[in-house]
């Protein structure tokens, strides 16, 4: 009796509880619209869970962006979470939360930036690297950028706020300007030059 009151104890308080606190860090659309402990950049990157979201929402393709030794493609996320990881700008908020937008550059290189866009209704991630090199390419000093999202196929689905966001970022933001070319990732994973549309 003593042993089926104790693992009706265990399944009806301590289980939902080790259950609850396994999950209490996990970061969701949800999360995005709802946190107030977070409110740049960098604390996202120090959240527990936000690689696990962004690996989740973001494409896993390897490319070579100028951040990883003798020209090794490294998936975009580890470039990624190296330009959201320096120094921060705040959690931008518009439309009652739904959409999410900040910033941040590489430490010890600020020209290299990176943007997180989330639309926490429609569940979409879109993220920015400003950046010098692509595979091949030769460093040059006007910097690039590649705007990549598992949730749209073509650069014409992404949302007109992105871009507007973005345009404002350029000139708002230390150490910025306008791109030479722009690329974008899609959920083909198909890298596209996408300059005279930006």
């Amino acid at each position: 009796m003593k042993k089926l009151l104790g693992i009706i104890f265990y399944i009806s308080i301590i289980l939902p509880f080790n259950l609850s606190n396994t999950f209490a860090n996990e970061i969701t659309y949800e999360w995005f619209k709802t946190q107030t402990e977070s409110t740049t950049a960098n604390d996202l990157v120090w959240e527990k869970d936000f690689e696990n979201f962004l690996k989740r929402n973001i494409t896993s393709k390897k490319i070579y962006l100028g951040m990883h030794r003798n020209n090794e493609k490294a998936p975009i996320i580890e470039s990624y979470l190296m330009v959201l990881g320096g120094g921060p700008n705040e959690i931008i908020y518009k439309d009652n939360r739904k959409y999410i937008f900040t910033s941040a550059c590489r430490h010890q290189s600020c020209d290299e930036k990176g943007v997180l866009f989330i639309d926490t209704e429609k569940k979409q991630t879109i993220g920015l690297i400003r950046h010098a090199f692509i595979n091949d390419t030769k460093y040059s000093s006007k910097m690039d950028f590649l705007i990549f999202s598992k949730n749209h196929k073509t650069y014409e689905e992404i949302p007109i706020i992105f871009i507007e966001m973005v345009k404002e970022w350029v000139t708002t933001s230390h150490s910025n300007e306008p791109p030479s070319k722009v690329r974008f990732i899609g959920s083909d994973d198909k890298i596209v030059e996408i300059t005279n549309k930006y």
